[in-house]
């Protein structure tokens, strides 16, 4: 009886120095694949319980020699079997924890320097090309918090991880899930710009695709839609046509143009789908964000004959809808002014070329053109004629007697066709 009482206690004793090299495995592993900083962590919480349970049935057999009788012999065989046992399970139960990325985030949030830490898991996760330890470590912060942004702006600002396809792409699905409410398009516009900017610089255009694509589905399927939004509708298209920031810039360039032309007619299509979504959901705010934003971006690449069938499209089908406001009105005016001049500026500037065939109109006729389809809009949608001169103002042809002229007989044969549909209307009534 003492020979087995004695057997279990050195068994007990056995297994304990068999875990505690197990745990000096698994943290010599931890630190290699996340990092030092969470070893006190891991073991705090993990190793513990484990190694005090072991102990404790150690005592508990050392306990049992001294007895007499049949009860040392079952207790010792209890000592036996449970130390195996709790052996099995916290070796087990070590090396999972140690090996699942999810828990060593857990771990590092729980740290003096979290950030710090989480940004040392997450380089050693792109150094083996770990994706899944890189997808749960871009999301280990919050997208609205600073430390996501910090995170994020540290990754971004290694040139050298840029030409990885996949990192941009997890930084996509990390950044674009969950959907684009105003708080997140705020976050998440600094971080998702630069991909598509960088792309484009190194002419890796499957990627600047897919970021463009995915960027403005999600700015569709965002409700409400809002400035932030139309702000990063804007962004993204100046970043296709533009070089710089807002402090100077140039058109971009590229050795592969009918690259970047298929780019910006991928991105013309979806923010044609945002404003059909917009104009289904029928909400004025929203349009007046989408339209102040489309203006902006009309000044800011002065490509008027991008933005022309667009405007086309706000002023006739806005207008029957009803949801075109008389500031979304007055934006458009301006825009249409600005563009006016700039393309009467361009003709001017340019010499023809022997041979070369006349233009079909003169230059800002299409604009003029448009304005009273804008007109047509404003009153189909109440305004005064007040209103409606203060348009001209804006568009800067209230002093052409010719076009104004044009716009009052306009007005007045509108006027004067809806006053007979509706004599027609009543005796039906």
């Amino acid at each position: 009886m003492t020979e087995l009482a004695v057997t279990s206690a050195s068994a007990a004793l056995a297994f304990l120095v068999l875990y505690g090299a197990a745990v000096i495995f698994t943290l010599e592993r931890i630190g290699d694949r996340f990092g030092a900083a969470l070893l006190p962590g891991f073991v705090r919480r993990r190793v513990m319980g484990w190694f005090g349970g072991l102990s404790l049935l150690v005592l508990l057999g050392l306990l049992v020699i001294p007895l007499d009788g049949p009860v040392r012999a079952i207790t010792a065989l209890v000592v036996f079997v449970a130390s195996l046992v709790l052996l099995t399970l916290a070796c087990y139960s070590t090396w999972r924890w140690g090996s699942d990325v999810r828990q060593m985030l857990s771990i590092a949030l729980a740290v003096a320097h979290p950030g710090q830490t989480v940004r040392e898991i997450l380089w050693r996760a792109v150094e083996r090309a770990d994706m899944l330890a890189v997808a749960d470590s871009l999301r280990a912060f919050d997208r609205r918090s600073p430390a996501r942004a910090e995170l994020l702006g540290w990754l971004l600002g290694h040139r050298s991880l840029q030409d990885s396809d996949w990192l941009a792409s997890e930084v996509l699905d990390a950044e674009l899930e969950g959907g684009l409410d105003e708080a997140a398009a705020e976050a998440v516009r600094d971080r998702l710009v630069p991909i598509v900017d960088g792309a484009l610089r190194r002419e890796q255009f499957e990627l600047a695709y897919t970021a463009v694509d995915r960027i403005m589905d999600a700015l569709r399927r965002a409700s409400p839609f809002t400035d932030r939004h139309g702000q990063l509708v804007l962004d993204v298209g100046r970043t296709l046509w533009l070089v710089g920031d807002y402090m100077g810039t140039a058109p971009r360039q590229t050795s592969l143009p009918a690259q970047l032309d298929y780019l910006k007619m991928i991105y013309d299509i979806r923010r044609r789908a945002v404003w059909f979504a917009l104009l289904k959901r029928g909400s004025r705010a929203e349009v007046d964000s989408f339209v102040s934003f489309l203006c902006l971006f009309a000044a800011d690449t002065e490509d008027g004959m991008n933005v022309f069938s667009l405007y086309t499209d706000v002023l006739i089908d806005g207008g029957e809808a009803g949801v075109v406001s008389m500031e979304a009105l007055r934006d458009l005016a301006n825009s249409m002014q600005w563009m006016r001049l700039h393309e009467m500026g361009e003709a001017s500037r340019h010499k023809p070329e022997p041979g070369e065939l006349s233009p079909l109109e003169a230059p800002g006729e299409a604009w003029n053109g448009l304005f009273h389809l804008l007109a047509a809009t404003a009153q189909s949608s109440g305004a005064t004629d007040d209103d409606i001169d203060g348009l001209a103002s804006t568009y800067g042809m209230l002093g052409d007697n010719r076009f104004m002229r044009q716009v009052r007989r306009d007005r007045e044969a509108r006027r004067s066709a809806g006053s007979k549909v509706g004599q027609e209307a009543a005796p039906r009534r």
